[in-house]
């Protein structure tokens, strides 16, 4: 995962400078998905391990570019803040996400817990791409 992440962050910044940031962020919700369907359904070491370089592929086609979205949208007067609050807010989202995800996992297994993640994944890139569609439209 590491690998794969460490590779594609590069590239998917590169690409991101280039051509915006919204199809690429959309397209890494979608690789979350199919990491999320991957792991879920993993029945041998191979499927996981794909699903595994997937979730890799999946931050490196967003975490970069979600840092670059809060340096777009804030002045360098409060570059230090927004990034502090970006972080704690996601921090705390995970948290939240990495509990339910547990207990869901608990109670009801690793393939019922995976697949919330891919709908929850699959939501977020449809508005996603929908709003900056929406935006595009409007300008």
């Amino acid at each position: 995962m590491s690998g794969i992440y460490a590779v594609t962050t590069y590239v998917a910044g590169r690409l991101s400078d280039r051509s915006g940031r919204t199809r690429l962020l959309g397209a890494g919700l979608i690789v979350l998905a199919l990491a999320d369907v991957m792991l879920g359904q993993a029945h041998a070491p191979w499927l996981a391990l794909i699903g595994a370089a997937l979730f890799g592929l999946h931050m490196g086609l967003s975490q970069g570019l979600l840092a670059a979205l809060v340096a777009d949208v804030c002045g360098t007067e409060a570059r230090g803040l927004a990034f502090g609050l970006y972080n704690a807010v996601s921090g705390v989202a995970l948290l939240i996400a990495s509990l339910g995800m547990g207990e869901i996992w608990t109670f009801s297994g690793r393939g019922p817990a995976f697949s919330l993640g891919a709908v929850l994944a699959l939501v977020a890139a449809a508005t996603l791409l929908l709003r900056a569609q929406r935006y595009r439209g409007t300008a």
